[in-house]
């Protein structure tokens, strides 16, 4: 019996030794992507917004729409710009950069379309402005991170955002579905 333990204990040393080899952890080698940010479940902010003035006091001329974008790759010790463009300017209810938001490219916004040093994440505004029109009709912001020299865009289902915006009361699009 002893014996047999023995046995047993020097084919399982030996096995567990030839078992044994170095793997080498991967790495991520491929370009820096953007993807806009869904949560750790699934369960952040969605891929289609609605924004109503109607809610909010006459007054207040402007509302802020803040977005995350996560970085797929490593940080890196030197800020890097984004690139946001809007996909949706020839659709007949675009909303209209400088009429119904404040463009991507304007010094009052440019400094937060970029990813910090060291950072994966970063929260920016869509700041969207309160037009005559939207009393009559809502507005559709339809918005994708664009490629430039730092990024090119990651998932892509997590590559569109959809800001719909209006002064009057919405009806969300999917209400008659069920």
């Amino acid at each position: 019996m002893m014996k047999n333990i023995w046995i047993f204990l020097i084919c399982g040393i030996v096995l567990s030794v030839m078992g044994c080899e170095k793997n080498d952890a991967q790495v991520f080698e491929d370009e820096a992507r953007v993807c806009f940010f869904r949560g750790e479940d699934g369960t952040g902010q969605q891929d289609s917004i609605l924004q109503s003035f109607f809610v909010l006091p006459e007054i207040q001329e402007r509302d802020t729409v803040w977005v995350e974008v996560a970085l797929m790759g490593f940080p890196m010790n030197a800020i890097r710009p984004l690139e946001i463009v809007q996909t949706n300017q020839d659709a007949a209810d675009a909303a209209i950069a400088g009429v119904h938001y404040i463009a991507f490219d304007d010094p009052l916004v440019a400094d937060y379309y970029k990813i910090p040093a060291g950072k994966n994440t970063v929260r920016f505004p869509i700041i969207l402005k309160r037009d005559p029109s939207l009393k009559q009709q809502e507005v559709t912001l339809c918005v994708q991170i664009g490629h430039n020299e730092n990024f090119i865009p990651g998932y892509e289902k997590y590559q569109k955002k959809i800001i719909r915006v209006a002064d009057i009361l919405m009806q969300p699009k999917y209400w008659d579905f069920y």
